[in-house]
């Protein structure tokens, strides 16, 4: 086997440890691979700088924030400078291809993104999936909580 084909098996053994994780209910998690656009998105400057300054700033809880959840799909939470964990994904394409992406990422430039039986795997309900009439009614019922809240001068998140 020539050095080549050694270092091909050993990049494929890596990338394919890199996309499947134990998480809750020892349920087995499989991210896809990415094309090159996706690894280049992943690998890039931006990518980096937003890891670095957005999601490890000192003044973050996590990412995303609560409104920029339904979007996302998935939950990261800071545990040191360089070190985070997923703590929730949602079972959608978009985001199991968005995460794959910050696995990437997170590995370019030597931090640890963990994923693991404690990461909650749950069923899709979000990114762009229609909401039944139940679902907005308790929307509407939410909002005009939130109004209410808003009203007597108490900040709402």
């Amino acid at each position: 086997m020539s050095a080549k084909n050694r270092t091909s098996k050993g990049e494929a053994e890596k990338e394919e440890k890199q996309n499947h994780f134990v998480v809750s209910g020892n349920q087995v998690l499989e991210l896809p691979r990415l094309n090159m656009g996706q690894l280049g998105l992943a690998m890039s400057d931006d990518a980096e700088r937003f890891v670095r300054e957005t999601i490890h700033n000192e003044k973050m809880m996590g990412w995303p924030d609560t409104s920029d959840f339904k979007s996302e799909g998935f939950v990261i939470q800071p545990t040191s400078p360089n070190k985070a964990r997923v703590i929730l994904l949602i079972d959608h394409p978009s985001a199991l291809t968005l995460l794959a992406m910050y696995v990437k990422t997170y590995d370019h430039i030597g931090y640890e993104l963990v994923i693991d039986k404690d990461t909650y795997f749950r069923p899709g309900f979000i990114l762009g999936e229609k909401k039944s009439q139940k679902k907005e009614e308790s929307d509407k019922a939410s909002d005009k909580a939130i109004q209410t809240l808003g009203s007597y001068g108490m900040e709402v998140a």
